[in-house]
């Protein structure tokens, strides 16, 4: 038994060395096969380079202008062409500056305030009010609300300290959409469209020192908290 465990062993020992012989028998092919293509390819190059040489010297001397005016003519129209290619980049490269420009016009309206600040910016161009009315609301709402941290906006989504006279509790809305549409619109109500375009102007109606409901007179803070804000803008 262990006479045939060892002759099976050298029996495997000796295929895998005949394998490996194999291959590195097909590397040294291969590699020969690939030196002698690179020889031919090289060789088939210098043989076309001279025979050029040499039909082009037989060639009378009016053939060899012909050819070298040919070259110099190609030259020369490449050389156009890159020029005219470079052109067109240019051209290019130039109305996109231009269209970035427009662009920048065009998209004026566009905001890039935060995310409240952009959506009473976007409610008050859809309510009508320009540019300017609409920075003026985004002011009030943060002056009104501290940044929109105040229990009364967090709670009741009220960005204007609108307040019931009526009911003598202030509004309350089921969502911020709500809210940012009902102060947008008692601003362009109550104020804008009534001629009153300016912080000083709204100031005098919307929170006048001394009222009522005003007993420690927070209200002379209002003018300078909103201009504060509309000056960040």
């Amino acid at each position: 038994m262990k006479k045939e465990t060892r002759t099976k062993k050298y029996r495997n020992k000796r295929s895998k060395l005949k394998a490996i012989s194999i291959i590195k028998a097909l590397i040294k092919d291969v590699y020969y096969l690939l030196v002698a293509l690179v020889y031919l390819v090289l060789k088939t190059y210098v043989e076309l380079e001279k025979a050029f040489i040499k039909v082009f010297r037989m060639l009378p001397i009016w053939a060899k202008r012909v050819i070298i005016l040919t070259l110099i003519i190609n030259v020369v129209i490449l050389s156009n062409k890159e020029a005219e290619v470079i052109e067109k980049v240019k051209e290019v490269q130039e109305l996109k500056e231009v269209y970035v420009v427009k662009e920048s016009f065009k998209e004026e309206k566009k905001c890039t305030y935060g995310l409240y600040e952009c959506a009473i910016y976007d409610e008050a161009l859809e309510q009508g009010l320009n540019v300017e009315q609409s920075k003026i609301a985004i002011a009030i709402s943060k002056w009104e609300t501290g940044s929109y941290t105040s229990d009364l906006f967090k709670n009741s989504n009220n960005l204007g300290g609108l307040y019931d006279s009526s009911n003598k509790r202030f509004y309350k809305y089921s969502n911020v959409e709500q809210g940012i549409e009902s102060f947008v619109k008692n601003l362009k109500a109550g104020y804008f469209d009534k001629g009153l375009n300016t912080i000083e102007q709204i100031q005098k109606k919307y929170c006048p020192i001394g009222a009522d409901n005003d007993p420690l007179n927070l209200n002379s803070n209002w003018l300078s908290g909103v201009k504060y804000f509309y000056e960040k803008l």
